[in-house]
């Protein structure tokens, strides 16, 4: 995924934003309720975040210009 933003000319401050929103994501568990421990997320995208649909395109983009 960095390798394509730096495709698309995405890096400094706009990268930095980017990470802090999709890479460094924890999540909490409440059971009973009582708050558990942080647990950090190695995967995914929060559905309903703006920016997901549009890196989506970017990366779909970049796959069809592979495949050309």
């Amino acid at each position: 995924m960095i390798r394509i933003l730096q495709n698309f000319n995405i890096g400094g401050k706009d990268f930095r934003i980017l990470k802090n929103l999709y890479w460094q994501q924890t999540a909490f568990v409440i059971l009973e309720n009582e708050l558990g421990s942080a647990a950090k997320i190695r995967k995914g995208v929060r559905q309903g975040y703006v920016l997901s649909t549009d890196l989506f395109s970017l990366y779909s983009e970049c796959i069809l210009r592979e495949l050309r």
